[in-house]
């Protein structure tokens, strides 16, 4: 795989993010033909794949354009597959469009949860009907992974039983990660008890007021305990810091 940066910035305020948290907000995009260079590039030299890095493909229209026709212009027989992020709430018709003509082989969609709780404390808004039909959408061409945190400021073991409940049921492969605090991020700036949300981890996938140690472990638990189980989900894959818990059964 050959890592192309192709935007730095993103245009929202995820408090868990370093990415969301810089002074200056906003999204710095790299030159188009740069952009469009680096991957032809990757593909000249037998790279079979792009990371195309930035906090959303789709953010910003011009570049997943200039992005989409890069990719285009390179003979089939050596064009490399794409690994990247997408926002759902910026997917009009045209986005999905340019979307659906990348060679995808990973496309990363950001969840982290239903709670309401939970995404204030983020300062996320989902608007889950959209999101759905915006999963159903991409499934009809390619197979996402939806990422869940557990053990977010707000959240509880009930909290995020619902949100598991959602995406189980969603056409995606479904990543789960214990919350862990970026350098850099309004999370690991306000990890001391607050009004905030009275993070008071110091470390990794700690326990805070609304999600204890015991229910943390209990959360983990439950997940693991989905891989023995017979598979009613509509969910493909189930992976948990980075282990599977439930692999879709090998054709052939």
């Amino acid at each position: 795989m050959v890592l192309v940066e192709v935007a730095r910035g993103c245009v929202f305020q995820c408090q868990f993010c370093l990415a969301c948290n810089f002074s200056r907000r906003g999204l710095r995009r790299f030159p188009t033909g740069r952009v469009q260079a680096e991957i032809a590039w990757a593909a000249a030299n037998g790279a079979h794949a792009v990371g195309l890095l930035c906090s959303g493909l789709n953010y910003d229209l011009d570049l997943l354009e200039a992005v989409a026709g890069a990719l285009d212009a390179v003979d089939p027989a050596r064009r490399p597959r794409v690994e990247s992020t997408i926002h759902t709430s910026l997917l009009d018709p045209h986005r999905l469009e340019l979307i659906a003509r990348l060679p995808w082989q990973r496309m990363i969609i950001g969840l982290q949860s239903t709670n309401p709780a939970a995404l204030e404390s983020m300062r996320r808004r989902v608007h889950l009907d959209e999101f759905r039909e915006a999963i159903h959408a991409i499934a009809r061409f390619h197979t996402p992974v939806v990422e869940v945190i557990l053990g977010l400021p707000g959240d509880t073991l009930q909290g995020f039983g619902e949100t598991m409940r959602f995406v189980l049921d969603l056409p995606a492969d479904v990543e789960v990660y214990h919350l862990r605090l970026d350098p850099g991020s309004a999370f690991m700036r306000d990890r001391q008890p607050s009004a905030r949300g009275g993070l008071r981890q110091r470390r990794p996938g700690g326990a805070h007021p609304t999600f204890s140690a015991e229910d943390l472990a209990r959360a983990a638990t439950a997940l693991r305990a989905l891989g023995r189980r017979p598979w009613p989900y509509r969910a493909r894959r189930l992976g948990f810091d980075f282990k599977s818990i439930h692999e879709p059964p090998r054709r052939g």
